[in-house]
């Protein structure tokens, strides 16, 4: 009997690069289907093979940025592990000395960016906060709309005490359903 080869690896990706790809994938524009799996193990080599699991996020951050800034469908979205296996990702990350932000992506016109840019590179900013509208900002509180819980969650999570520090408010209330 031959053995066969399967395309999908039959390990996840390893423990030690576990919290890096779950960053990674949750910066990388959704589409569905998205095979995991085998993103896990493009992830995987592209670090072993150099790649700083940071500069993949900053890179997937960079694309979905891209992808909402031309209102692309997620049927138009590349996988991630095509985007990963063809080295995609090296047109999304800055060369060295560089500004944050490759040259293609404009400052956005959000109220929020000019106190944001000193901390947050213009991908991660544009992937998240970005996508919010600012409904009130006082300076007792910053009142933000997300497009879906998981943004709104997400922000609470990495970015609340950001924003409290350069807005100067004393509590960010982040509603869901812009």
């Amino acid at each position: 009997m031959s053995q066969q080869i399967s395309m999908f690896p039959k390990k996840g990706i390893p423990r030690r690069l576990d919290a890096d790809f779950r960053l990674f994938w949750l910066a990388y524009p959704k589409r569905s289907p998205n095979p995991r799996a085998l993103a896990e193990a493009e992830f995987a080599k592209a670090v072993r093979a150099g790649a700083s699991p940071a500069a993949l996020t900053q890179a997937a951050a960079a694309y979905a940025a891209e992808c909402a800034q031309k209102a692309l469908g997620s049927d138009f979205v590349v996988h991630a592990a095509t985007f990963l296996r063809q080295r995609r990702w090296e047109d999304y990350v800055p060369a060295e000395g560089a500004a944050h932000a490759p040259p293609s992506l404009a400052a956005p016109d959000h109220p929020l960016w000019p106190r944001c840019a000193p901390h947050l590179d213009l991908p991660t900013f544009r992937a998240w906060i970005g996508r919010c509208q600012v409904l009130g900002d006082t300076s007792e509180e910053l009142l933000l709309s997300a497009p879906s819980a998981f943004v709104a969650k997400h922000i609470e999570r990495e970015f609340a005490p950001l924003l409290k520090r350069v807005t100067g408010c004393l509590v960010v209330t982040i509603e869901v359903g812009m």
